[in-house]
């Protein structure tokens, strides 16, 4: 049985394992944007512990390349990827980044409300109203229509109305 190990972020992988039976580490190094195989000499047992530490650690199936949703960027399976799967699996990891940078901008949003409060009095606001705009700019040629696009306001009274990515 071949097994590869495919990386579709932006970085280096190096991964490491160690052999159940005994101490010696083994290391995969995958660039970014390739795949190796990391089946050589491994015998069968060895490659299904290997699978399951990968899965412990996030790497996805390369059958699941398609549905992928919540991703970090590795997979892993019996064939090579086509660079138009490595391409797609990628795209799930950017569409992720974006989302928790969305969730990170609107964290900072509401600090931001919390800090325009009076300094004696946290239920005295200092402004009436308090609108936090981000807006992901892209090349044309690169637009997907899925770009972040997110507003959050805090009103005097409290109450929050937020436009934000789904």
């Amino acid at each position: 049985m071949a097994l590869y190990l495919v990386n579709a972020t932006k970085q280096n992988h190096r991964f490491q394992w160690r052999m159940p039976e005994s101490r010696k580490v083994v290391h995969f190094q995958v660039p970014t944007g390739h795949q190796i195989r990391v089946d050589e000499g491994l015998n069968s047992g060895q490659i299904d512990d290997l699978i399951q530490q990968m899965e412990r650690y996030g790497f996805k199936r390369v059958e699941d390349v398609s549905r992928l949703k919540d991703f970090d960027g590795m997979l892993f399976g019996p064939k090579t990827l086509q660079s138009d799967d490595i391409a797609m699996a990628h795209e799930a990891v950017v569409q992720k980044q974006e989302k928790r940078s969305a969730g990170e901008a609107t964290r900072a949003a509401l600090g931001l409300e919390k800090g325009s409060r009076d300094k004696r009095n946290s239920k005295q606001r200092l402004a009436k109203e308090v609108t936090v705009e981000i807006e992901q700019h892209v090349d044309q040629r690169h637009a997907t229509g899925d770009e972040i696009k997110m507003s959050l306001t805090v009103a005097a009274d409290g109450s929050n109305s937020a436009r934000l990515p789904e």
